[in-house]
């Protein structure tokens, strides 16, 4: 063999001799590790460096025939020093890593990092690592040359590498918080690439109080999506700072303020920071700080989560960046996500800072949605089906409409309830509708006297959900998880001290409900409390408590009150991972209120972390499952106060004025709604369809349905109510209220596109 290895043979277990490739050389293998391997891994830091070895060990393992022995002699040592690189142990492994470097190219390091990635540090870290095409065709979107790139989270550089190829005269800069992607990294790009490992929030701030290359001509990338509620996991990887930071999400919005300040735009950022969300994802910290690390005219150009542009929490950012200049285009493969092993779904996102467009003034952002199939190059593909670069073909294209494997639609970012019943009683509608349910009289979700939103979330449900031991009176089961087991914990509660809760129908559940059709209850503690919370009402003037009514207040059982108190400090593993303290977690830490002992006037009483916030929202009139298997469907509950409903569903409740629910309940169990959810809503895994209370909001109702008569009424709820609740008898119920609202000729098309809509979202799992 003519490439600097050499076949010698080896022994295997059975006395066969088996091939293994090593450097003919070893002079030239040290030569190669100082230069290239071991050199780039002190960035890793100690325990990052044993678990790469180790990967490195199991890789050689498998590859060779020596089986167990080799196993017994090459047993990763315990800690990995620079001096043990030396080992005879580091030495067989960088070894086999070198031969494999040298036959099979770079590709080896990324394949080795990808295999080292737990759920929990991907999930904490937000790592999903973009396909080499979906990086191009994101990058082909940006205009011009540039100077200068920045890569927020870079991860393992694919980015970088890309950019490097095309801009080769520009400076590049790579940042992740994690040092071990950026060992693939630094495999990929050359040495003129600057690569660093650090919180790119602290990094950036640094940056600008310095004012050492703080600007960039572009940014780019894939900003990792890390939730609110999983944000402060991130705490253990950050920088010493962050870390000793009560609340990570505050340190990142003082870090975003004092970019600001330096840059001297505070006063634009001024309105978004003050009313940011809290249930904003890190993609959308990372979006800003985007925008303040470009030049006056950069460009950002990220493949990131969808869910900033969907849900409420991203409101003010959405206006915030289309005041501030164009977004090219928002790109979403409807085949499915981006990335194979994540389900959120995700978009192409490119935005020119400065100048607004006359197109977005006029029509709005432009939404493709690409229904075309999974490919090994996405950029080649559409090239090939337009006859010309995919941006450049966008930027033409004024009308909203289908071209070929092409869904076009114009959005707008607007702010106020205002502006967006004037974006609905108009010609753009937000979303995707048919061609054909435009020319119906059409009316908001609002006006119509309804309102649309998630259910019930504890935040720990397995300490709050109880079920009904059956045969015995005021006897519940709590099923918990504690140090990796299973519990059922017996517990005697009284019955006022519960509520019925919906949590899971099955899928053959009747689309009529009531407290009968569950045997879950929430612990509803509104009115009763622990013994030391109840002294700790004496503290507060005796007027006060008069007003609050304190004499009436229960004190808890004791079985109940040794419960509550044991998993006050226990750590939640609901989700089979360890997690904070219950009594930390953040929907059941927004309960707890202390009243300001300076008040003038009499505030509201205090509340601990056990009493779960009850608001209307939570007893919805009608309810559909956030994600449904196959078509979507809509329940009306027969008596909304006498049940909660979970997070799981998405709650409508109604104003006086409001049409009657079971108008309404008959439009979200038409075929035109589910064809609707399903062009507009989210693919998962497994072929799974999710919806939002954003997306749901603003799907006009027809006006054939406010306006049908009662008869008809009373028919379709008939069929609703006694029906068959498989898909099919959905679909033909579905059929017939279609026909009523729109006529036979659009109710037969619908059936065929619905059936065949749920049908991809199956064969993409």
């Amino acid at each position: 063999m003519d490439n600097g290895f050499c076949e010698r043979p080896k022994m295997n277990s059975q006395g066969g001799r088996a091939h293994t490739l090593l450097p003919s050389d070893c002079g030239e293998l040290d030569l190669w590790a100082s230069n290239n391997l071991v050199k780039k891994m002190m960035i890793l830091g100690e325990d990052n460096r044993r678990l790469f070895f180790e990967q490195l060990v199991k890789a050689a393992l498998r590859d060779h025939c020596g089986g167990q022995e080799f196993l017994s002699e090459l047993m990763p040592p315990i800690h990995i020093r620079l001096d043990q690189r030396k080992t005879r142990v580091w030495r067989e492994a960088s070894k086999f890593f070198a031969s494999k470097v040298r036959t099979e190219g770079k590709s080896i390091v990324l394949d080795l990092y990808e295999n080292m990635l737990s759920g929990r540090r991907s999930k904490s870290l937000g790592q999903y690592f973009t396909p080499s095409h979906i990086a191009a065709f994101t990058l082909s979107g940006i205009k011009g040359k540039l100077q200068s790139i920045l890569d927020p989270m870079a991860g393992h550089g694919v980015f970088l590498q890309l950019a490097e190829e095309r801009y080769p005269s520009a400076r590049l800069v790579g940042v992740d918080i994690d040092p071990l992607p950026l060992l693939a990294a630094h495999l990929r790009v050359s040495d003129k690439v600057d690569l660093v490992s650090a919180d790119v929030f602290k990094w950036a701030k640094d940056c600008a109080t310095c004012r050492a290359g703080s600007s960039f001509s572009a940014i780019v990338g894939n900003p990792a999506y890390v939730n609110y509620q999983t944000l402060s996991a991130m705490q253990q990887f950050v920088s010493s700072k962050a870390k000793n930071e009560t609340n990570y999400k505050r340190f990142l919005l003082e870090a975003l303020r004092d970019i600001a300040k330096v840059k001297r735009v505070e006063s634009e950022l001024k309105e978004l920071l003050r009313s940011w969300s809290g249930l904003s994802d890190l993609s959308s910290y990372t979006l800003v700080l985007a925008w303040l690390m470009t030049d006056s005219d950069g460009q950002i150009a990220f493949v990131m989560s969808n869910h900033w542009m969907e849900r409420n929490y991203g409101e003010g950012l959405r206006y915030f960046l289309a005041s501030k200049g164009t977004v090219r285009g928002v790109v979403t493969h409807r085949g499915g996500n981006w990335f194979p092993r994540a389900q959120i779904p995700a978009s192409v996102f490119v935005f020119s800072k400065g100048t607004i467009s006359d197109r977005q003034k006029n029509e709005g952002i432009p939404y493709v949605e690409i229904e075309g199939p999974y490919v090994p190059d996405l950029g080649q593909y559409l090239k090939s089906y337009l006859g010309l670069d995919f941006w450049d073909w966008l930027d033409d294209v004024r009308k909203a409409g289908e071209y070929g494997p092409l869904s076009v639609s114009f959005r707008r970012w607007l702010r106020s309830h205002k502006d967006r019943q004037d974006v609905l009683e108009g010609t753009s509608y937000n979303l995707y509708l048919p061609e054909w349910f435009k020319r119906f009289g059409v009316a908001g979700l609002e006006a119509v006297g309804w309102s649309v939103h998630q259910g019930l979330r504890t935040g720990c449900n397995e300490v709050f959900y109880l079920e009904k031991v059956q045969g015995k009176e005021q006897q519940y089961l709590a099923r918990l998880t504690k140090s990796g087991k299973r519990l059922a914990i017996s517990l005697s509660i009284p019955g006022h001290l519960l509520m019925p809760t919906i949590r899971k129908l099955p899928h053959s559940a009747r689309l009529v409900v009531n407290e009968k059709q569950t045997n879950l209850y929430l612990l509803n503690l509104n009115k009763a409390l622990l013994e030391e919370d109840k002294e700790s009402f004496y503290k507060y003037p005796e007027q006060w408590r008069r007003a609050w009514n304190f004499d009436s207040i229960k004190v808890l059982p004791k079985q109940l009150a040794s419960y509550l108190r044991e998993w006050a400090t226990t750590p939640y593993e609901g989700k089979g991972r360890v997690r904070r303290p219950v009594m930390e977690l953040s929907a059941v830490q927004t309960n707890v209120y202390k009243p300001p002992r300076e008040s003038r006037k009499i505030p509201r009483p205090p509340r601990f972390w056990y009493q779960i916030s009850l608001t209307e929202r939570h007893f919805g009139e009608l309810f559909i499952p956030r994600v449904s298997s196959g078509p979507v469907r809509g329940f009306l509950v027969r008596d909304p106060k006498s049940v909660v409903i979970d997070a799981n569903y998405l709650t409508f409740t109604s104003k006086p004025d409001a049409i009657p629910s079971r108008r309404l309940w008959i439009w979200l169990n038409s075929n035109a709604f589910r064809i609707l959810c399903e062009r507009n809503g989210a693919a998962l895994g497994g072929g799974a369809l999710k919806v939002e209370a954003t997306l749901l909001s603003r799907i006009p109702v027809p006006q054939s349905m406010c306006n049908m008569d009662e008869e008809r009424v009373d028919q379709l709820s008939q069929m609703l109510e006694f029906g068959t609740t498989s898909d099919e008898g959905l679909i033909e119920i579905g059929r017939k209220i279609d026909e009523f609202l729109f006529g036979e000729d659009i109710a037969s098309s619908n059936v065929a596109l619905l059936k065949n809509l749920v049908n991809k979202r199956h064969k993409r799992s």
